[in-house]
């Protein structure tokens, strides 16, 4: 499974659902000095940042949604996966930290774990999934019916000729996120059978195959 990148991503009101009582205060972060009833000036002090991180699986990480996230104190934090989220992705929600002397709050920094898949490796947007053949089909041609990661099931044509490690692309098929979404790879993988580890044995498959006509018997 292919990393995501480890850039910093800020989200806001899309990510994360205010606290009761935050208001939209936590949208503010550059106040510097707050004025009192009699005119003085207080100093705003923020929270701390609370670095923190969050497993998930690889279907909850396609499908995205609603989840909450613990902060130190035991606080629970609302927030919102984005859909197609990448292993390592490192976000930004502003005001979700721990809350200051005066109120204001630091800001939640936020690393989606995401397991591996058994069936599907992830590079980037795209999708790669393995279809095994034997021989004779590589040879020949053959389809296979491959299920994609969001549950669909697509026929897939495997042509004559094919060679081991080829890959065949599905388009549209691969990770959906809110900007795009990937392609899914099929990656063939042929089969040897163990038996044919001699000319004797290559030949008498091939003619069970009917990729060669049956020798003539001996007089």
């Amino acid at each position: 499974v292919v990393l995501g990148d480890f850039n910093t991503f800020e989200f806001t009101e899309e990510l994360s659902e205010d606290l009761p009582g935050t208001g939209d205060d936590h949208l503010i972060t550059d106040l510097c000095n707050l004025e009192d009833d009699d005119g003085d000036e207080t100093d705003d002090v923020k929270g701390g940042d609370v670095e923190t991180r969050l497993g998930l699986s690889f279907e909850e990480a396609l499908k995205g949604g609603k989840t909450e996230v613990g902060l130190p104190g035991g606080e629970k934090v609302r927030i919102t996966i984005p859909k197609g989220v990448a292993d390592g992705t490192r976000v930004r929600l502003r005001g979700k930290g721990q809350p200051g002397p005066t109120g204001t709050r630091g800001d939640l920094y936020l690393t989606f774990n995401v397991r591996p898949a058994p069936r599907f490796q992830r590079d980037g947007p795209n999708l790669v999934t393995t279809a095994t053949i034997n021989v004779a089909e590589a040879l020949l041609g053959t389809t296979r019916a491959i299920t994609t990661a969001y549950g669909k099931t697509i026929k897939v044509t495997i042509p004559p000729g094919t060679q081991p490690g080829e890959r065949l692309r599905l388009k549209g098929q691969g990770v959906q996120t809110k900007d795009a979404t990937g392609a899914l790879f099929v990656e063939v993988e042929v089969r040897v059978p163990a038996a044919l580890r001699d000319e004797a044995g290559l030949r008498a498959w091939a003619e069970a195959e009917g990729l060669l006509e049956p020798a003539e018997s001996a007089a």
